[in-house]
């Protein structure tokens, strides 16, 4: 644990250097939930009823979805970019040669994109909370946290395939985007399984954002406790720990062939 706190204490300070991109990429944040405030409200009249086991505002509804998109961009893409970034400087090989275990490497260099992930969250709901009409339930925010830190690790998984496929074929073969886009359109991050087309509404089941965001909006926007959302929480646990096994499995294999055919650096 400490390795990789130490790895995540140097790549912050290195990227707090950039303090004005830090800066404009949070405002954009909060520039952006205008017109979702705008959009939302001329939607709510045909949206109120689909999503009234959810939410009573289609805004806040709209803004956890975000949240949630924001975590899954984040897990599915924050590893293979990182690969790819070393493989291309040289440093990965080095890094890998140091008494630290590439779980530990990849947590501490991941840290600092889901801590300003959390950081841009922050200031979504604080915005949503100052525009909306509706109530969201600050003291679930720790309830919140779990569940966004479940959907993570689940999409982790995707993250670790990605950049398994990275280090062998230099590719993440757009793993990362088609996870993100399918969690968009079937995982209710912008409107309610029961909208969707007949042909594809069984298939939002299989999408790790469906329980996730169903246990969060209930339990920010509905003050609902976790042990009412047992099964979709068992749901999520279940995908969490899928995702972490098959993707560290597959991540370990090809960071092994990569080491023993001498490619952990760039042709």
């Amino acid at each position: 644990m400490h390795r990789l706190l130490a790895v995540a204490r140097a790549y912050t300070l290195g990227m707090l250097t950039y303090r004005t991109r830090t800066l404009v990429s949070l405002i954009t944040v909060l520039v952006a939930v205008v017109p979702v405030y705008f959009v939302a409200g001329a939607l709510q009249p045909l949206a109120a009823k689909a999503i009234a086991s959810e939410s009573t505002e289609y805004f806040t509804y709209l803004v956890v979805g975000s949240v949630a998109s924001f975590v899954v961009a984040e897990a599915v893409s924050a590893i293979p970019s990182l690969i790819n970034s070393y493989i291309t400087s040289g440093t990965l090989e080095q890094l890998l040669t140091t008494p630290i275990r590439w779980p530990s490497l990849l947590g501490g260099l991941s840290a600092y994109g889901f801590g300003w992930v959390a950081l841009r969250a922050l200031a979504l709901l604080v915005t949503a909370w100052v525009w909306a009409t509706s109530t969201i339930a600050w003291p679930r925010m720790l309830e919140f946290t779990i569940i966004m830190a479940l959907l993570a690790t689940a999409y982790v998984g995707i993250g670790l395939i990605a950049g398994a496929l990275v280090l062998s074929i230099r590719s993440s073969l757009f793993i990362p985007q088609a996870a993100g886009t399918l969690s968009a359109l079937l995982g209710t991050v912008y409107f309610p399984a029961s909208v969707l087309p007949s042909a594809f509404a069984p298939f939002a089941v299989l999408v790790p954002t469906t329980p996730a965001l169903r246990a969060a909006r209930q339990v920010l926007l509905r003050d609902q406790s976790l042990g009412a959302l047992l099964p979709d929480l068992l749901q999520l646990v279940g995908w969490a720990v899928a995702g972490v096994v098959i993707g560290g499995v597959t991540f370990h294999a090809a960071l092994q062939h990569a080491r023993r055919a001498g490619t952990l650096t760039q042709y």
